[in-house]
């Protein structure tokens, strides 16, 4: 299976699912319509999982992210979380001090029942 790269925009984040299970979003993510750009990693990930059992290991380091974009991040995590046969970590990186992304990763938490781990950038 070929990874999935798709460049970071000023709007959109970067998105870097590696077929080894390593996954990484970061940038910003508020793009025109996030569902429609959220669509083609979703599909990756349907297509993935079938034929990988590895770990899974999602870094998302955001730093600015709106409702549309939180919803389709959390829809991606649950089809991450429901489709692996194997652990997932999520480790969600923000800013030093910026409580809002905390906050948003904490929701998401609790919204996916995923243990992440909390990781402040300096």
């Amino acid at each position: 299976m070929e990874n999935l790269f798709i460049p970071g925009t000023l709007k959109s984040p970067e998105i870097d699912f590696r077929s080894n299970g390593e996954f990484t979003i970061k940038g910003n993510s508020y793009p025109e319509n996030s569902g429609e750009f959220y669509e083609p990693v979703i599909k990756w990930l349907v297509s993935f999982f079938p034929e990988n059992t590895s770990v899974v290991n999602l870094g998302v380091e955001l730093k600015y992210v709106n409702t549309s974009s939180i919803k389709s991040i959390l829809n991606l995590i649950v089809q991450i979380r429901s489709s692996s046969n194997s652990n997932v970590k999520v480790a969600w990186m923000y800013e030093l001090e910026d409580d809002d992304m905390l906050a948003t990763g904490e929701d998401l938490q609790a919204l996916c029942e995923l243990q992440f781990e909390f990781i402040e950038k300096k």
